[in-house]
């Protein structure tokens, strides 16, 4: 089991990249908030009308009940977020 993974963050459709090191085995669930916090925190101007994260990786929406362990997102791993 690991604890953290840094994957890069990128906010599809936009001009948004950032490597971030994320908590493993937290459900996308409670994962996503805490990171649209974080964003909006580190770039108001692009995250600020969101209200809720889908979190993608590979092409494949990541569920709700599902961690990013459980999904296969490992260190160097491309996140999208929308």
């Amino acid at each position: 089991m690991i604890d953290n993974v840094i994957v890069t963050v990128n906010a599809e459709n936009q001009a948004f990249v950032v490597d971030m090191e994320l908590p493993a085995n937290i459900p996308v669930k409670e994962l996503a908030p805490k990171l649209l916090e974080t964003l909006k925190e580190i770039e108001p101007g692009k995250f600020r009308r969101l209200e809720k994260l889908s979190l993608i990786c590979d092409g494949v929406i990541l569920p709700d009940s599902s961690t990013l362990e459980s999904e296969a997102v490992w260190d160097g791993k491309i996140l999208i977020v929308r």
